[in-house]
């Protein structure tokens, strides 16, 4: 088996402060926005690139994900299916 990762509970988390941020889309991007413009200039950019990064990468993992099959996933792995 693989090293240990954190990763898919810092997604499911991360998926958890999302809608803690509001009841639809809108709401939460405002809510979000609003507390990005109140972070100093240095840290805003910092979060901001750290936020492209992010979803650069995730569009590509999901994309992985799409066209892999729970077969491919264990092989991977190396793990039974």
């Amino acid at each position: 088996m693989g090293a240990r990762s954190d990763f898919w509970l810092y997604v499911h988390e991360l998926n958890r402060c999302l809608d803690a941020e509001g009841e639809t889309g809108d709401d939460r991007r405002e809510n979000i926005l609003r507390s990005l413009a109140d972070m100093p200039p240095m840290a805003r950019e910092q979060v901001a690139h750290e936020m492209r990064y992010l979803v650069t990468e995730l569009c590509v993992l999901n994309e992985s994900l799409k066209d892999a099959s729970d077969t491919d996933l264990a092989r991977a792995t190396n793990q039974p299916r």
